[in-house]
């Protein structure tokens, strides 16, 4: 039997001493400071031979994704670069402000990402950027630039998401390209016989025909092909137009079902324009009310919210323009839309339900049965029990005089009458 007697730490006292007086923490932290330059050549000489499974703890301990996600994302992508789609992905990507993992880049875009952190907007000028200096694009100069008088020259946009245009915006707008110039160029297409389909600048172009340009300037995009360019020119005037905010809700709704449309889903349309899932998903149920409420929501006089616009689906056509009425000229915030929809969500629940169990009731009345072959009608607690009886009659569903004559019901019915 060990009968030696077990000392204490004298580091921390209450602890064990597991060697030098030392207990087990801080045993190996001292450790680790004598030998660190033995741990680290190790560490090294690991990672090396083990790079995936260094990349793997690394991302667990950052963004707290497991190598089974990573392979599922790597698979969705067909293990390629989520942004260029032609090398093999090798980094996840993340965001720089909440650390939430994202999808699988290569490293160079991985890298270029980073450098604009989560700046957006950047991203989209540097878009533009390249999209203005491409080979395929010609820049016109001033004076030189498409004639403007003509309506057959540059024809409207087809594919244009904004339908409404305030010409009160358009008097502002030329009085400073009058004093000031243009400052950005119209985007066209060359649609070939010396037209041009208008992409970008609407109202830039409605302006200078106010003032009396002759000619305007203009960035010349190629012709492609009809499918392709049909879906590039939506994206590039709705991208135009949600960066300006100068889209009408509804418009947006329109434009993100019709590119849905054209790419094939919604998630691609979120991809395509760098706008959110939760914006497009969130916008595209407009589509589902009655006409004037989506006029309402076009012209702002309703606000955007999730929880207003799931009540409004909820509604009847009559309820959901009486719930709009009431909202724009009672002026109601949020709150007070909310609560008014639940109530009127609750009335035309009640009123359904009213009127479901009356025409239950008109059927029941109207259905043959036993009280059908009496002269006089017995009490109405009587009746309801001879109902009762009925539906549960194998034949009631076939009811009628030539099947229930034979039934001894009727006569019993008779004989308490005579009796009573």
């Amino acid at each position: 039997m060990n009968t030696r007697k077990q000392t204490m730490a004298t580091c921390h006292p209450e602890r064990s001493n597991v060697g030098r007086g030392l207990c087990k923490q801080c045993y190996d932290r001292d450790y680790a400071n004598k030998h660190r330059s033995k741990i680290n050549a190790s560490a090294r000489e690991w990672a090396a031979s083990h790079p995936e499974s260094r990349r793997a703890t690394r991302r667990k301990y950052l963004y707290g994704i497991d190598a089974a996600t990573v392979q599922a994302r790597l698979n969705a992508q067909d293990g390629l670069c989520r942004i260029c789609g032609k090398t093999a992905a090798t980094d996840l990507d993340h965001n720089h402000e909440t650390d939430k993992a994202r999808g699988m880049l290569c490293g160079d875009c991985n890298r270029a990402l980073g450098l604009f952190k989560e700046d957006v907007a950047s991203l989209r000028r540097a878009a533009d950027y390249l999209e203005l200096w491409d080979d395929r694009c010609v820049q016109v100069i001033p004076n030189t630039g498409i004639p403007v008088g003509h309506s057959n020259i540059v024809l409207p946009n087809p594919d244009q998401p904004r339908t409404v245009f305030d010409e009160a915006e358009i008097i502002p707008l030329a009085e400073s390209m009058s004093e000031n110039g243009l400052i950005q160029p119209i985007v066209v297409e060359d649609a070939g016989n010396n037209q041009y389909i208008l992409i970008d600048g609407e109202r830039r172009l409605r302006a200078a025909k106010s003032i009396g340009w002759k000619n305007i300037d203009a960035v010349i995009k190629e012709h492609t092909s009809v499918g392709k360019n049909r879906s590039d020119r939506l994206l590039r005037a709705l991208v135009a137009n949600v960066q300006r905010k100068d889209l009408g809700l509804l418009d947006e709704a329109k434009a993100f079902r019709r590119l849905a449309d054209e790419l094939g889903s919604l998630v691609a349309v979120s991809h395509k324009t760098g706008i959110s899932q939760s914006r497009i998903y969130g916008m595209v149920p407009l589509l589902e009310l009655e006409s004037s409420v989506q006029e309402a929501y076009n012209q702002g006089k309703l606000p955007f919210d999730q929880g207003i616009i799931s009540i409004f689906r909820k509604l009847s056509h009559d309820g959901q323009r009486k719930l709009a009425y009431e909202a724009i000229t009672k002026k109601f915030r949020t709150m007070g839309i909310l609560k008014l929809g639940h109530k009127m969500i609750a009335s035309e629940e009640y009123h359904r339900s009213l009127k479901k169990r009356i025409s239950k009731r008109v059927v029941e009345s109207t259905h043959f049965n036993a009280l059908s072959m009496l002269d006089n009608r017995p009490s109405s607690r009587v009746q309801k029990a001879v109902r009762e009886t009925c539906r549960q009659c194998p034949v009631y569903s076939k009811a009628s005089m030539e099947v229930c004559g034979k039934c001894p019901l009727p006569d019993f019915l008779s004989h308490l009458e005579e009796i009573t």
